[in-house]
């Protein structure tokens, strides 16, 4: 459709403090059929003794039309009321999320992007996620699950390996590791995908021309697998090499577009003007790796120094420990204080997310097990906003 609309809702606990929030706004407040409203340029805020809406849209559209829509649904309306989310209604946790695809075929842009595909809106029908988020002390638990029409899924699950087939995780040096990906691509599925959709790999090829390639040759030369190690300002990434020869032609493609200078011994720099810090180009035993520092590279690659223990067991893994990764903070723009309030009320906080073909599961661990983390969470933010405004949150 043309119009699109967009809104958060909320359960009223305290009609008299909904109230007097609402009185705060600027803007006239209106009746409606069983409530109020004030609509301040594109975005609506609504509510009733039950129920509080915040909505907007695209331009010019009739937000209060829609908000309606929501005071007036019966049970026998809702989005609740079909069997396949059951399990999303009937929900404990504190948090939860669903997705649905059924309205994007109706979506004008999303129409356009599926009939290029090849992607059947039918496909999409029926089509649904569920997530949830658990707050307890000392710990985050989420999980997400969905279920999706196979010929819908077909379209996407042949560029993924289940799991990587190297343990390129564990060849990652463990001092000052910060955060940690893998991921595991199927250069053969690809293939395969590409090979059923030749104006696909008609586009790829043309993409590729200029160096020299074609979109095969990528794909013959690599394994799949990955790895990435973010360390103090540094990132290292390692993937495998499927055929050096294969491989040998992108870095003679590389050479020709000026982009790779020949260091030697399996080493390569890549020129100023196309990275910027220096970077560097190492393949050796059948890896290949980028870093700043060729000799860090080169260690890796033969299997020096101490080394990570992990290894993916998914098609994609993150984990991080927010200590280490204070100097994003920094890039953040966030003042040295603020940095450092935040390491003081979540220091060694690790997170972990797993993700596999149809569910994902995240995991955070603070050091603190007594400190209920959403509260932690809301108190920061409230420190931070008064550390930059002279109002306060009043949590």
């Amino acid at each position: 459709p043309s119009e699109v609309f967009m809104a958060v809702m909320a359960s009223v606990h305290d009609a008299a403090a909904v109230h007097k929030m609402m009185s705060l706004i600027e803007g006239e407040r209106k009746n409606g059929s069983g409530y109020e409203y004030v609509e301040i340029d594109d975005v609506l805020a609504a509510w009733n003794e039950e129920l509080v809406v915040f909505g907007s849209g695209t331009e010019s559209m009739d937000l209060q039309k829609y908000a309606e829509q929501l005071f007036q649904t019966t049970p026998e309306e809702s989005l609740m009321s079909r069997s396949d989310i059951q399990p999303f209604s009937n929900s404990t946790h504190d948090i939860s999320t669903m997705l649905t695809l059924d309205a994007i075929p109706d979506i004008s842009d999303a129409a356009l992007a599926l009939s290029l595909s090849g992607i059947s809106p039918e496909s999409l029908k029926g089509g649904h996620a569920f997530g949830y988020l658990d707050f307890g002390n000392g710990a985050i638990d989420g999980r997400a699950t969905w279920d999706f029409d196979r010929e819908f899924s077909k379209h996407f699950a042949p560029f993924f390996k289940d799991k990587p087939q190297k343990n390129l995780l564990g060849l990652l040096p463990v001092e000052g590791l910060a955060m940690e990906m893998s991921g595991a691509l199927s250069p053969e599925g690809i293939h395969l995908f590409l090979s059923e959709r030749p104006q696909y790999k008609s586009m790829a090829n043309y993409t590729l021309q200029s160096a020299g390639l074609q979109v095969d040759d990528v794909l013959e030369a690599l394994g799949g697998d990955l790895a990435v190690g973010v360390y103090n300002q540094d990132v290292i990434m390692v993937t495998d090499v499927k055929d050096s020869k294969a491989f040998d032609k992108l870095l003679e493609a590389g050479r020709k577009l000026a982009l790779l200078t020949d260091s030697g011994d399996g080493i390569y720099r890549f020129n100023d003007n196309f990275a910027d810090p220096e970077m560097y180009l190492v393949v050796k035993n059948n890896l290949a790796l980028l870093g700043s520092d060729p000799q860090v590279l080169a260690d890796i690659a033969e299997g020096k120094g101490k080394k990570n223990r992990k290894f993916a067991e998914s098609l994609f893994s993150m984990s991080m420990d927010l200590v280490g990764m204070r100097w994003l903070m920094a890039d953040m723009n966030l003042s040295t204080g603020l940095a450092d309030d935040f390491i003081a009320a979540f220091g060694g906080m690790k997170a972990d997310v797993q993700v596999d073909r149809e569910e994902m599961n995240v995991r955070m661990d603070m050091e603190n097990k007594d400190a209920n983390i959403l509260a932690t969470i809301i108190m920061q933010l409230e420190e931070a906003y008064q550390s930059e405004n002279e109002n306060t949150l009043n949590f």
